[in-house]
């Protein structure tokens, strides 16, 4: 009986190497999240706090910044406005 060794020769039998994962692509969903995400959350945040006020009063101070931003330039407060309005008029249809 001949012995055969059950993998192919040059097989490193469950250690592997340590490579570090590249941090771009958290980089990149972080962004995303803090751009994009955040700022279109309002929206459906203020649809709630319209038909279930009590439901949502702790997550008031998580949009802060949003208003901060917001106070600070009209351009920014028009957009936001404008944007808030498509929800507020989703609420009365």
């Amino acid at each position: 009986m001949v012995f055969r060794p059950a993998f192919p020769a040059g097989y490193n039998g469950g250690v592997t190497e340590d490579r570090k994962r590249p941090v771009w692509p958290w980089i990149a969903a972080t962004l995303f999240i803090v751009l994009v995400v955040y700022p279109l959350s309002i929206g459906p945040y203020l649809w709630l706090s319209d038909v279930a006020y009590s439901a949502v009063v702790f997550m008031d101070p998580i949009y802060d910044p949003l208003r901060w931003i917001t106070a600070q330039s009209e351009m920014s407060d028009r957009a936001m406005n404008k944007y808030c309005s498509v929800w507020r008029a989703a609420k009365s249809k």
